[in-house]
């Protein structure tokens, strides 16, 4: 869960709204919508950074298996090619 919620000032954000025209009831339940929504929902640069190390981490270690596999295959083929040269 992100912190982003907890960073919106509520309160200046239903002043600005009452002063717009909104009624307070409503701003008050405005704001607290969206606060929950982004609390709940939104991606802080924190949550983003972690995604991207653990993605960075598995490409690194996806690549490493494919170089892997790709050594095995190249090791078959010449296998492969000096039987064939020898026959």
């Amino acid at each position: 869960m992100s912190n982003i919620g907890r960073m919106i000032d509520t309160h200046t954000a239903v002043k600005e709204l009452v002063v717009a025209g909104v009624p307070e009831n409503q701003a008050e339940v405005l704001v607290a919508v969206q606060r929950d929504l982004l609390e709940n929902q939104a991606a802080s640069k924190y949550d983003l950074e972690r995604v991207e190390a653990a993605l960075r981490t598995d490409l690194e270690k996806v690549e490493a298996a494919l170089r892997t596999d790709l050594e095995k295959v190249e090791a078959a083929l010449r296998t492969d090619l000096e039987k064939v040269e020898a026959s």
